[in-house]
């Protein structure tokens, strides 16, 4: 009886463990650095982000996956404005690959970039490239400086650091 009852207190306990991870909005991004105005770090879920944020949704081409899909979630200059102390030089987005990369002042501010916590009104799970990731809402395909962005676009992001 009492081996039953650990497996069982087992299987609850890896079920409820699931479910967490069963709900993409549920998905943890680790914000740190120097320079994040928050006690550093900080594990939020994508929904304890959003619930920070006016949120937009628009429909919006993504050159990667050649299709139009309708993309909600906050403004890179928004998240800095919130989120950032004086003098933020670097946000560094990491993703679950570790793969990294680096904007500027100049790239949110001459950019349209959003912060995507959902494709078509539905969080992502990683397999679907979630739980966030980065769109250049003004991306046109004829402007070089646009094409020249392509490698910023990211997906299954995990961490952000301040610097």
């Amino acid at each position: 009886m009492k081996i039953q009852h650990i497996l069982f207190t087992g299987l609850m306990i890896f079920l409820a463990s699931c479910s967490a991870f069963a709900d993409p909005g549920n998905a943890r991004i680790l914000l740190t650095g120097t320079n994040l105005n928050m006690a550093s770090p900080q594990e939020l879920t994508v929904k304890n982000l959003e619930s920070m944020f006016s949120l937009v949704t628009l429909d919006l081409y993504n050159p990667w996956e050649k299709k139009t899909d309708k993309y909600t979630g906050f403004w890179m200059t928004e998240f800095v404005t919130k989120l950032a102390k004086p003098g933020l030089r670097t946000l560094n987005f990491k993703a679950i690959d570790n793969y990294q990369v680096d904007f500027t002042e100049k790239d949110w501010t001459k950019f349209k970039i959003l912060i995507a916590t959902r494709v078509n009104n539905q969080y992502q799970p990683v397999r679907h490239k979630g739980p966030m990731r980065l769109i250049y809402a003004d991306y046109d395909s004829s402007n070089i400086e646009h094409e020249l962005t392509l490698t910023k676009w990211m997906w299954m992001i995990k961490k952000v650091e301040f610097k």
